[in-house]
């Protein structure tokens, strides 16, 4: 028995091999990361999302201090390049409201998703 197998124990490879092995690991994880990373980007961007099942109404509003952020033209024109569809009709029976304020040094958005009879979803 060999000396390094001795003070490793039964079937220890010497220090040199291991180092050698470990040596080439990083790179084929790396390797395998950006394959996985490729494969996700080229799925990604022939995946054309899901067209909206549920429409509703847009209401929007921008309250003081908001004037300098989109309108509901650009919302709506954003959503739907995002969706491949536009989910908005005016009259829908449901009603997405959506409202930007200023409070303090933050602006703040809310949305609201009611139903026909007016309850939140």
């Amino acid at each position: 028995m060999s000396r390094t197998r001795a003070r490793h124990g039964l079937g220890a490879l010497p220090a040199r091999r291991i180092v050698g092995r470990r040596r080439g690991a990083p790179g084929l994880a790396r390797a395998a990361f950006v394959a996985v990373l490729g494969l996700l980007w080229i799925a990604e961007a022939h995946a054309a999302p899901a067209p909206p099942e549920v429409m509703m109404r847009l209401e929007m509003t921008r309250g003081p201090g908001a004037e300098a952020c989109p309108d509901e033209t650009f919302l709506r024109t954003e959503v739907a390049r995002r969706f491949g569809a536009d989910p908005f009709q005016d009259d829908a029976p449901q009603v997405l409201k959506v409202s930007i304020a200023r409070e303090g040094p933050e602006l703040t958005a809310a949305m609201t998703l009611r139903d026909p009879e007016g309850e939140t979803r």
